[in-house]
């Protein structure tokens, strides 16, 4: 006969028992992650299956109509390309467009006789430079590859690297209350802690504990491009080495501004500088050629391939859906690993983009 436990040894066991539970629960976890970054790594390696036919759905019009538009989302912070290496490229659709993905389309579309025009429909702040010129040289490829008319539809925003986009086509239309402009560019932020204490504030606090304060400083050229950043300081030779990538990016950026909307690169650089403007200064500026909603901007653009015509819109829609994307791709994790995170490189670039740069990273 076992004798009688005490209370100390009731709690004790029970103790273990709920540890080895919780253990258990949390060695599932690890589990379940390694499992997920091995679909994660099938979904975005370059030996991931190829990528599914993009698909169109018909958004406005009669599918028997004479006219076909292709309607192109440029919708969220705009990158060049998918990042491979990063297992966070599984959730992290939503808000972002790919211009080398927009470039591609272009091209599809170019070789498509069905289709007669192109709209760009611009919900975006900007992003990367090469993002936004990989979208710039598709429209220009497509529209010497069929000499068929690309039209821009602002819907809420096109700043910086979003108006860069918008610029390449042959009218913008912008609709009420949208924000158009900030033709500037911007680096940063770049903090420094000054006289730092400790790197740790405790347990409960965290962060960096310094005697003389931490400073947040941006290179921007464009006039304003960092209207309400509190922070200001930066070395001369700091500002000297940064500026000259921000300035050379900036010139790029005004002078195909300057070319597209017949505007003068003074006009641009001492007046319209990179503030940004709702729709009515956007056409007192020459930013927009008309303004008006979504639909009209559909009829324009179909009276400028066929007046009168009957005309559909198709607009370019995800293949999958993101439970569909891993169900796709499960086949091919046999040899995967799961991907490492990368840090978030685009707070110490050189970018097109209105907006908190640090935000890109939280």
């Amino acid at each position: 006969m076992q004798p009688n436990e005490g209370f100390g040894e009731t709690v004790l066991r029970t103790f273990f028992k709920v540890f080895a539970a919780m253990m258990a629960l949390v060695f599932s976890g690890i589990v379940g992650m390694v499992i997920l970054g091995a679909v994660a790594g099938a979904l975005v390696s370059d030996t991931a299956p190829e990528q599914a036919p993009t698909e169109y759905q018909t958004i406005s019009g009669d599918d028997s109509a004479s006219v076909t538009v292709a309607s192109i989302p440029i919708e969220g912070v705009i990158l060049g390309e998918p990042n491979a290496g990063d297992v966070y490229q599984l959730f992290g659709q939503s808000g972002l467009v790919y211009g080398y993905d927009v470039k591609n389309e272009l091209q599809k579309l170019a070789d498509d006789d069905s289709v007669d025009g192109v709209i760009l429909e611009i919900h975006s702040p900007g992003g990367t430079i090469f993002g936004a010129q990989a979208i710039v040289d598709g429209v220009a490829a497509y529209r010497a590859q069929t000499g068929k008319p690309v039209y821009a539809y602002v819907g809420s925003i096109a700043a910086s690297g979003g108006y860069w986009v918008a610029a390449s086509a042959d009218s913008i239309i912008a609709d009420h209350g949208v924000s158009v402009g900030s033709i500037g560019v911007i680096s940063g932020p770049f903090k420094y802690y000054d006289s730092v204490v400790s790197e740790n504030g405790g347990a409960f606090l965290g962060g960096v504990v310094t005697e003389k304060g931490i400073t947040t400083s941006y290179i921007t050229a464009g006039t304003s491009k960092d209207v309400g950043n509190p922070y200001r300081q930066m070395t001369e030779d700091e500002v000297s080495t940064m500026q000259r990538s921000v300035n050379n990016a900036y010139d790029n950026f005004v002078q195909y501004v300057s070319g597209r909307r017949q505007i003068s690169v003074d006009e641009i650089k001492s007046h319209i500088g990179a503030m940004i403007y709702d729709e009515q200064q956007g056409m007192e500026l020459h930013l927009v050629d008309q303004i008006g909603n979504k639909d009209e901007a559909y009829q324009q653009l179909a009276d400028q391939i066929n007046p009168g015509a009957d005309f559909k819109v198709e607009r370019l829609v995800a293949p999958h859906s993101l439970l569909e994307r891993v169900l796709l791709s499960a086949e091919s994790l046999s040899g995967q690993t799961a991907p490492s995170v990368s840090g978030c490189p685009l707070a110490s670039s050189v970018l097109a983009f209105q907006g908190d740069v640090a935000s890109l990273c939280r």
